[in-house]
Order: structure tokens, then C-alpha cells, then sequence
């Protein structure tokens, strides 16, 4: 697993090495969450997603239902899809 240095400035800002914003696809005025593990241990997930990146998010697979699905089971799948992935409390 590769490491990174950044330098935090006088005013707390540390820039994220190029290397980790093209793995993440972070553009400039991209907003980032910073989630802390309480060990010292921080994960940076990008808040600007791409539509095609949730394509088939609330796929129903295998399709075995004939109704549509609820708007209370879509929320449903949401919210634990964002706990999976760290993703409480992101702003909508």
C-alpha cells in the first residue's frame, strides 16, 4: 500500500497528493468527507458522485417482485448503503 506526504499549512490546510485525487477523481471545487476512526486513522471518501456511478444502486436482483419497489424500501436500501460505506451524515 502506497504512502503520501503533505505538509499542513499555518492556516490547516493540507493538500491532497496528486497520485490519491486522480484515484478518487477529485476536481478542483470537489467536496470531500473526512471520517475519523477515533485511532488516528482517517478515510477520505469524494461527495461528488457521478450519476453512472449509481446505476442499478436500487436494482431489485434477482427481480423476483412484480410491484415497484416502495419509496420506504428505497430509502431503506439508501440509508444502509451509506452506513456501508461510511457515508453518515452527508449533506443532500
Amino acid at each position: 500500500m502506497p504512502t503520501y506526504t503533505s505538509t499542513m499549512t499555518s492556516k490547516g490546510q493540507v493538500t491532497i497528493p496528486k497520485e490519491l485525487r486522480d484515484e478518487l477523481g477529485l476536481k478542483p471545487s470537489d467536496r470531500v468527507v473526512f471520517t475519523s476512526s477515533g485511532n488516528g486513522l482517517i478515510t477520505i471518501i469524494p461527495k461528488t458522485r457521478k450519476a453512472s456511478e449509481l446505476y442499478g444502486f436500487l436494482a431489485d436482483k434477482p427481480r423476483t417482485r412484480k410491484e415497484p419497489m416502495s419509496i420506504e424500501e428505497m430509502d431503506e436500501i439508501i440509508s444502509n448503503a451509506r452506513l456501508k460505506h461510511g457515508l453518515r451524515g452527508l449533506e443532500d
